[in-house]
């Protein structure tokens, strides 16, 4: 209801030709509003069975900085 959008990108096929399973997904938390730009309205996470979802990147930067951007954000909007 809010907008929000997560994509989960499609299982693609290794240099090999054997099928390569992707462990990461995205979350817009705006949906099709701007920027649309990683870091920025765009997060990455990994998700495993053995850890669980967590945050990877520059998500991880906010999640440790209490989910705020931090003034030195290297992702400048």
């Amino acid at each position: 209801m809010d907008g929000t959008v997560i994509f989960f990108p499609r299982n693609t096929t290794g240099a090999n030709g054997k099928p390569s399973y992707v462990d990461f997904f995205y979350i817009d938390v705006n949906g099709s509003k701007k920027p649309n730009t990683y870091c920025q309205d765009v997060f990455i996470f990994s998700r495993k069975s053995e850890t669980g979802i967590k945050p990877m990147g520059c998500t991880l930067t906010l999640q440790q900085n209490g989910w705020k951007f931090p003034k030195n954000y290297k992702y400048k909007f």
